[in-house]
């Protein structure tokens, strides 16, 4: 409702959905699906990587980010960070 009470004010999408839509928009969506289930992220921690990964692709950084989450999923955690790519 609005300020007076009369008059149903539609949500506003927020900074995860705005987030997830950039993600989505640069292909990314299944390495973030990946990496959530990789992580067992929950609800609260995604909704605070989200943006993060948006900041790092709104800033030119989607090549690198998605060679390095995708080298983290292979490897299958954080204690081989380079994974599978870099020991072929």
């Amino acid at each position: 409702m609005n300020a007076d009470g009369m008059k149903q004010v539609p949500p506003v999408a927020g900074p995860y959905r705005a987030a997830m839509d950039t993600i989505s928009a640069a292909g990314l969506l299944p390495v973030w699906r990946d990496w959530v289930r990789l992580n067992r992220l929950a609800q609260v921690t995604q909704e605070a990587q989200a943006p993060v990964w948006a900041g790092w692709i709104n800033g030119g950084q989607t090549d690198l980010l998605r060679q390095h989450a995708v080298d983290l999923i292979q490897s299958g955690s954080f204690s081989h960070p380079w994974g599978r790519s870099a020991s072929a």
